[in-house]
Formats: C-alpha cells, sequence, structure tokens
C-alpha cells in the first residue's frame, strides 16, 4: 500500500537523481488543438494503470478517441513525458 488515502496509486520509477519515484497513476488526456467555441474541453481521458512504456500508448489511446467520437486524428501534439 503505497497511500492509505488512495490504495489504487502505483510507484513510477522517474529515473531521476533528485526524485527518483512517483506515486500515481499515469493518465492520458486528448483535447481539440484548435479553441473551440465556448472553451477549451477533454475529448477523451483514460487511466493507464501497470506504468505502461509511453511509446506503447498513444496509438490505443487515438483508437479510443477515434472510435469514440467518430472523427479521424489529423494532427497530434504530444509532450515528451
Amino acid at each position: 500500500v503505497y497511500a492509505l488515502h488512495a490504495p489504487e496509486v502505483e510507484c513510477i520509477g522517474k529515473g531521476k537523481a533528485r526524485a527518483p519515484y512517483e506515486f500515481g497513476c499515469k493518465v492520458s488526456i486528448a483535447t481539440p488543438v484548435t479553441s473551440p467555441k465556448g472553451g477549451q474541453f477533454v475529448l477523451h481521458a483514460k487511466a493507464l494503470h501497470g506504468n505502461p512504456f509511453d511509446g506503447h500508448t498513444l496509438g490505443p489511446v487515438i483508437a479510443d478517441m477515434e472510435k469514440l467520437t467518430g472523427v479521424e486524428a489529423r494532427r497530434i501534439h504530444v509532450d515528451k513525458g
């Protein structure tokens, strides 16, 4: 148990000298590239349990998002981790 108030958290190894570990869960958040009328919103959100490698998560998340919205993604911007 990493946290009594949130037993679902996982230990994520960051590989950094200052903070080698983090506790939580990886998530994927998808938003539109442009600012839609009415403000920004989230198209898709998914918790990625088990600390998967970042390079293996993009494909399934894009497929889920396209299935959910019915729109094919034309441009994707990602962060480096």
